[in-house]
């Protein structure tokens, strides 16, 4: 990877490293800001969301979603991850594998704000579009597994086979002493007030639920997908866009396909279906530097890039 121009991605996967190249704009920084800065990713999330799109936009937005990461053998987790199930948050570091643009621009559009907004620096957005694609989540601990390197956590935005590259518990002394501020945008986005069910979806969901992989139970299920879609994760021009009103979200193997009111505070679930990872969706996941054997790595164990 180059580090003499500001157009060339910075972050890359080569093999199991994830590599963050300093960008360099005739300035002589020390030598270590001029290397390249090798990471290995020590895991994998196993989560209820095979592609990108009804993914939360932040954590703490949908707090029943469930997760798994998966340590891979050669971060020794039964020593590493020994006291972390003493706290009840942490946060997990992890890179934006799922991200196709990645072509670094200085200034986003964010996509949940109106459309007269205007563009603002990346450093002032959440946006995946970043110099280096690090994520990092906030989600609640429900159990530690020494034995099999096993994290399972609550509140979950990440896409299933997204690589970990740490994972930090959440301290007391990170609770803000003084009330934190935020664009009035962040107050008035999307979110759709009621979620139903057609009593055809109900039956549907009752006949394929035992297929469900990450999430147990219908109550559960239920639970989590309106979760999500009470989020109302359509951006504004979609809103305003489309006339049809009918959407589909895929949760855990499941396609759940909904309707929304004229008002958009209204959804209403129209039917369940198997999901199917199509051709078309397994090319974009390719192509878009992801590890196609964490991609393919059960919930049960974890495959780590060769």
């Amino acid at each position: 990877l180059s580090s003499s121009s500001s157009s060339s991605l910075p972050p890359a996967i080569v093999g199991d490293e994830f590599v963050a190249t300093a960008v360099v704009d005739d300035v002589k920084l020390s030598d270590l800001l001029e290397s390249d800065i090798p990471m290995r990713a020590i895991g994998v999330v196993r989560s209820a969301f095979p592609e990108l799109n009804g993914c939360p936009r932040q954590a703490s937005l949908a707090s029943n979603v469930p997760s798994i990461v998966k340590l891979f053998p050669r971060v020794s987790p039964r020593d590493s991850l020994r006291g972390l199930s003493a706290y009840s948050h942490c946060w997990v570091v992890s890179l934006f594998h799922a991200t196709t643009n990645l072509r670094f621009k200085p200034t986003v559009h964010p996509p949940m704000a109106p459309k007269d907004y205007g563009a603002v620096g990346v450093f002032a957005t959440r946006s995946p579009h970043r110099p280096n694609r690090i994520a990092l989540s906030l989600c609640s601990i429900e159990s530690v597994n020494l034995e099999s390197g096993e994290v399972k956590l609550r509140g979950c935005d990440l896409v299933d086979g997204t690589p970990v590259l740490d994972i930090k518990p959440f301290v007391k002394a990170e609770y803000l002493s003084e009330k934190p501020s935020w664009p009035e945008w962040l107050d008035i986005q999307g979110m759709a007030g009621n979620v139903n069910w057609s009593e055809e979806a109900e039956s549907q969901l009752a006949l394929l639920a035992p297929r469900l992989k990450m999430i147990v139970g219908v109550t559960e299920v239920k639970k989590v997908v309106e979760d999500v879609l009470a989020l109302d994760a359509r951006r504004p021009h979609a809103r305003e866009k489309h006339t049809e009103r009918v959407y589909g979200v895929c949760i855990d193997s499941l396609n759940f396909v909904y309707e929304v009111d004229e008002t958009g505070k209204s959804i209403r679930i129209i039917k369940v279906q198997p999901w199917t990872r199509t051709p078309a969706t397994q090319t974009s996941s390719s192509s878009s530097s992801s590890s196609s054997s964490s991609t393919a790595a059960t919930s049960s164990e974890a495959t780590e890039p060769q």
